[in-house]
């Protein structure tokens, strides 16, 4: 799986570099990757497709967990073509925090309200020449102005950038425009990075918000369903 394996960090308050050093696996527990999604779940599926009992479905989404005397029965599922019910002893749900499995479940959730949300977006690679860190694969923290910002390079070399915002503030930060946005960022950040946002601000790639939500469930188990 394509991946980049970060080995440096540097951290910054109000611009001015506060911590930096080697990222140590001894330290850390592990080395830290950054991988490609996709390329890790389909990795994932060829690896599970070696078992003769598995079965893959592309495009299917649950829809409801089926119930026969209290007990989960199966699924009922829905592709761009048909609805199937789909007997299962056992209901597995790993669909996420929106799971409609856990929502079927009736399982009581606890939640927490969390305060701020993350925007989520690349940009093109940093060439070494114009980079405060050259030859490294890097992780850096910003922390200023009312926000945290964390960058790092990917397994594409592109530059990967997290900026944590107080939560509802993306539509206002929408409207004001993206050139307006980068500023921001980039009014938050090192010199090198400052510059290279504004220099690509016009190729930030899927720039989207990542809702933040905290919660968890009593228990993880009801008849014949496990989350």
């Amino acid at each position: 799986v394509p991946r980049s394996e970060p080995d440096h960090f540097k951290f910054y308050i109000d611009r001015k570099p506060v911590l930096e050093g080697a990222i140590d696996p001894d330290v850390i527990g592990g080395t830290p990757l950054a991988v490609s999604q996709p390329a890790l779940l389909e990795a994932l599926v060829a690896e599970a497709e070696k078992h003769p009992s598995f079965e893959f479905r592309r495009g299917v989404s649950v829809r409801e967990v089926l119930r026969e005397s209290g007990r989960a029965t199966g699924v009922r599922v829905h592709d761009e073509n048909r609805e199937e019910r789909i007997p299962a002893r056992l209901v597995i749900g790993t669909d996420g925090r929106s799971s409609v499995v856990r929502r079927d479940s009736g399982i009581p959730v606890h939640a927490d309200a969390v305060p701020i949300d993350i925007v989520w977006c690349k940009f093109p690679p940093l060439p070494d020449t114009e980079s405060e860190m050259p030859g490294r694969a890097w992780v850096r923290g910003y922390l200023g102005n009312g926000h945290l910002l964390l960058s790092y390079v990917t397994y594409d070399g592109q530059v990967q950038v997290g900026w944590i915002i107080f939560k509802g503030g993306f539509g206002a930060l929408r409207r004001r425009g993206m050139p307006q946005w980068v500023e921001e960022m980039a009014h938050q950040t090192s010199p090198d990075l400052a510059a290279h946002f504004r220099r690509h601000r016009d190729q930030i790639t899927h720039p989207f918000l990542l809702d933040t939500a905290s919660d968890r469930v009593r228990t993880w188990s009801a008849p014949g369903m496990l989350l």
